[in-house]
């Protein structure tokens, strides 16, 4: 689950170069949501491999369109991504995305 919790930008990058599609499948952890890898690494990782990831899901977010994949912007994903970075702190980071002043 692009390694979400050893915290290493480098395979994270490598991943995510090598198959754009992973940044949408949803994954069921632990808990009995499915997330997206966003939601995932807005709880457990560090915020430089956040940073990365919020820049390919807003590049390639034409991919939701194009095959249907789950938008990380909408509905119940964003919900457990604005908990998930308030959460952890990570908040400042999701106006830059949605463009709200605090």
């Amino acid at each position: 689950m692009l390694t979400k919790k050893c915290g290493n930008k480098v395979a994270v990058e490598l991943l995510v170069n090598k198959n754009l599609h992973l940044l949408f499948i949803d994954y069921q952890g632990n808990y009995s949501k499915l997330a997206l890898p966003l939601e995932t690494v807005a709880l457990y990782s560090q915020r430089v491999i956040l940073d990365y990831l919020f820049e390919m899901y807003k590049q390639y977010i034409g991919l939701t369109d194009n095959f249907g994949y789950p938008n990380p912007f909408k509905g119940n994903h964003v919900y457990n991504l604005f908990t998930r970075t308030i959460t952890t702190q990570y908040f400042g980071k999701l106006n830059l995305v949605f463009h709200v002043t605090p």
